[in-house]
């Protein structure tokens, strides 16, 4: 899988713990042994981590960028738009409900020919009426 250029790996630390609470120096050991393992094991550059729990402030930035991360993922859902932190990157969770709009929106040639015309706010249209349509049918 990791040679496969389709999937990248990050890490996670070692153990889990709670990034903003820890001292620096286990901060940065945290980063870095995790970074090796993972690399060593896999043989690629490990470039992102995902903060434990979503837990981090800015020292835990700044250790991440010292120790050669370009990226750090949060917990908080939602899309990123530019001007975005690299290091404050928010998620969609992959639920069934948006598994199923994404089943549903494939299916549309209206939202196709849209999006092949490059018209982005009829695609946030169908979107929309396709979301709604999923809520309202919980």
């Amino acid at each position: 899988i990791a040679a496969s250029g389709v999937f990248e790996f990050a890490s996670h630390t070692l153990w889990h713990p709670k990034l903003n609470e820890m001292n620096t120096k286990d901060l940065r050991q945290q980063m870095i042994r995790s970074k090796v393992i993972i690399e060593k094991h896999l043989g690629n550059k490990v470039k992102d981590l995902s903060y434990p729990f979503g837990l981090y402030n800015a020292r835990v930035i700044s250790v991440m960028k010292k120790t050669g991360y370009r990226m750090g993922f949060t917990i908080q859902p939602g899309l990123n738009f530019p001007p975005v932190n690299p290091y404050v990157v928010r998620r969609i969770m992959v639920t069934k409900r948006l598994l199923e709009m994404v089943e549903t929106l494939r299916g549309r040639n209206d939202l196709n020919e849209a999006l092949a015309r490059q018209d982005t706010i009829a695609g946030q249209r169908i979107a929309q009426s396709v979301l709604l349509d999923i809520a309202q049918a919980d």
